[in-house]
């Protein structure tokens, strides 16, 4: 056997084994690799190119990013609302006469409690938050209020939702609860302060009543008949002749 021979042989068995090799670790494109997901999970991933998303479809993080879509309109100010009569059940047994009573309470209610709600907030420091709460609460314990008055809000705004926990409250325990520990102890103080207040000019008018009625009973003890409301016992004095300057005697001058 010649040696160019054997040199030959041994160079195609090189060739032969580089080819085995390069084709056992080489990969197609159509290939994908098995990547490790947590819980024992693989997920396929081709090498190919494959197809591109069309450039109108939005990622979801995309989406999140945009803060204009589907954000909830402002809720107007408590001064922009409008109280209006309701057209649902608390209105079907209601005469005529009786709605236009309603309507014409309206604007007075309305405008009350807004005022006190200004006070409330320059007193507590109610956030905005806590000024939406507490005016429906105002406004169901304003002298005049019936209910079928409602606070009416524009279309595109949701109205807060009340619970059935605190419809069933009185006005001044939904107040209270809508407030701050801090501020929940200034509005205790300040029903107790109007609650004196009351009392005392309760107890004014009932003293001022038993007065009155006394001098009545020693008058009609001593044979006297009590004066009538149109009768003064102050003495009225005579007239006096009118004095002053003469305008002929100007004129004279």
């Amino acid at each position: 056997m010649k040696l160019s021979n054997l040199i030959f042989g041994v160079a195609l068995l090189l060739v032969a084994a580089t080819l085995a090799l390069t084709i056992t670790f080489r990969k197609s494109p159509d290939e994908g690799d098995n990547v490790a997901l947590p819980g024992g999970k693989a997920e396929y991933s081709k090498r190919g190119t494959g197809s591109l998303p069309s450039r109108t479809s939005a990622s979801p993080a995309a989406m999140r990013s945009n803060p204009t879509r589907g954000s909830q309109p402002r809720l107007p100010k408590v001064e922009e609302l409008e109280v209006t009569i309701d057209d649902g059940p608390a209105t079907q047994g209601m005469t005529p006469a009786q709605r236009q009573d309603v309507a014409k309470r309206l604007p007075w209610v309305r405008k009350n409690a807004l005022s006190r709600l200004s006070r409330m907030t320059d007193r507590l420091d109610l956030t905005p938050a806590q000024r939406q709460k507490v005016f429906p609460q105002l406004l169901r314990s304003t002298n005049g209020y019936h209910p079928a008055m409602i606070i009416s809000y524009p279309p595109q705004v949701t109205a807060p939702p009340e619970s059935l926990a605190e419809s069933e409250k009185t006005p001044d325990e939904a107040i209270h609860d809508s407030l701050d520990p801090e501020q929940q102890d200034d509005f205790i103080q300040q029903k107790l302060d109007d609650q004196a207040w009351w009392e005392e000019i309760v107890a004014q008018l009932e003293e001022d009543f038993d007065a009155s009625v006394t001098t009545d009973e020693d008058a009609v003890a001593a044979g006297q008949a009590p004066p009538s409301p149109g009768q003064s016992t102050t003495p009225q004095a005579e007239p006096q002749p009118q004095q002053g300057i003469n305008l002929f005697d100007l004129l004279d001058e």
